[in-house]
């Protein structure tokens, strides 16, 4: 099925919407929303190749800004709730102090974000509306085009596919980490996360390709969750280094290293599942072929 031209451009008006009249002191939620919607609107304009020209550039590079600082917001707002989560039963004075530290970061993060919204929003509300244009007409591309698998590389001027491309080449390079550990695993998130939002770009009602995305959504989860307890790991030592013996600390430890568990072993079985290195011989020729899965997934983006 060919992409889903109703989704991209909902992508596109939402972001629009988040940023029109941003609130000086945002909710958990619209910091949320204006987080990922920049993320999937980027992963469009970087998916279907529409970055080249200056214009899009210079708006990928003010939606990057704004969605760093958004970033910052939101990582407070997840270690807040983190630490809340454990109850004052662990420490009440250690809950309090680092719940209060927390606030605090997230209030300047969250001016700034304020600030760098204020200064670009116009601009960028109508760079994101003219690009809307090239964008339908990057979409009549697609569906104008079959994919041959038998064949080369198709010029991606003629027929533009490089979502396509985007996600083979995502696929192998997920397949090609020989190990997972505490080194790469949230580099290894951020790639599975750009692999899904491109799957995430057809039509389809096709079973297998939702049971992908589902699947590469977990790992992402999961993995993103361990690493928000990493965080709130590190800011706590330097918070609570005064307190000896809190139990706070002892506590998070413990649950950042249960959570460390959980995403390597949902990585795992997502890449033997999934995302498995697969090599066919012939002679002394060996040459790497996408797994079956992301394959099909990927080809539901062609027409």
């Amino acid at each position: 099925m060919p992409l889903d031209a109703g989704e991209l451009d909902s992508r596109i008006q939402k972001l629009r919407k988040s940023l029109k009249g941003f609130s000086r002191n945002p909710t958990v939620e619209q910091v949320h929303d204006l987080r990922t919607r920049t993320r999937r609107v980027e992963s469009i304009f970087q998916s279907l190749d529409m970055a080249s020209s200056g214009k899009e550039r210079k708006l990928l590079g003010e939606l990057k800004r704004v969605r760093k600082r958004a970033g910052k917001v939101r990582d407070m707002d997840v270690l807040t709730s983190h630490v809340i989560g454990l109850g004052l039963d662990e420490d009440a004075e250690c809950v309090v102090r680092l719940a209060h530290h927390l606030g605090v970061v997230r209030y300047r993060n969250a001016r700034k974000l304020h600030a760098e919204v204020r200064q670009h929003t116009g601009r960028v509300r109508d760079r994101l509306q003219r690009s809307r244009r090239k964008l339908d007409a990057a979409i009549d591309g697609f569906g104008k085009t079959k994919l041959d698998l038998g064949t080369q590389a198709v010029d991606a001027e003629e027929a533009p596919l490089h979502a396509i491309s985007e996600a083979l080449r995502l696929s192998r390079e997920l397949a090609a980490v020989r190990h997972l550990g505490r080194d790469n695993l949230h580099p290894y998130r951020i790639e599975v996360k750009r692999l899904r939002y491109i799957l995430e770009m057809a039509e389809s009602d096709g079973r297998q390709q939702h049971t992908l995305i589902a699947e590469l959504k977990e790992v992402q989860d999961l993995i993103g969750e361990w690493h928000d307890w990493v965080q709130l790991s590190g800011i706590a030592h330097k918070v609570l280094k005064q307190h000896n013996g809190c139990k706070l600390l002892k506590k998070i430890e413990q649950t950042t290293r249960r959570k460390f568990e959980e995403a390597l072993r949902a990585a795992e079985r997502v890449r033997q599942q999934y995302l498995q290195r697969q090599r066919k011989t012939g002679g002394r020729a060996r040459r790497w072929f996408a797994p079956g899965p992301v394959l099909v997934a990927a080809s539901e983006i062609a027409a």
